[in-house]
């Protein structure tokens, strides 16, 4: 199973990336947690135009299955000798219930680094 991604910016998309590392964290009381994807040396989405600019805001969804789909502006970008080296996307989930079925479908499916 792979997770799709896709990313947006106004009317301009660019869908099913796969992410090189993902990392699940959730608080003691499993109340909340988070899901980060990093995507390493992230080219195509300044090939594509879709730079963030402060009229324009990018967003990531994240889809799992028909049964999850996770919406986040969260998106940062490490920056290395003026070349963008690591874009992550950081969901942010608060029900309890849903962070643990969304830890038992990574494991399941081995999608965690």
């Amino acid at each position: 199973m792979i997770l799709k991604i896709k990313f947006e910016v106004n009317s301009n998309s660019l869908e099913n990336l796969i992410p090189d590392f993902i990392r699940f964290t959730s608080s003691i009381n499993e109340e909340t947690s988070t899901i980060t994807l990093n995507f390493y040396n992230p080219t195509q989405l300044f090939d594509l135009n879709l730079m963030i600019s402060e009229e324009k805001s990018i967003k990531a969804s994240l889809l799992l299955d028909s049964n999850w789909k996770y919406t986040t502006k969260d998106i940062r970008i490490i920056w290395v000798k003026g070349k963008p080296f690591i874009l992550q996307a950081v969901f942010l989930l608060t029900s309890k219930p849903e962070s643990k079925s969304l830890k038992i479908y990574l494991d399941k499916n081995n999608l965690l680094n």
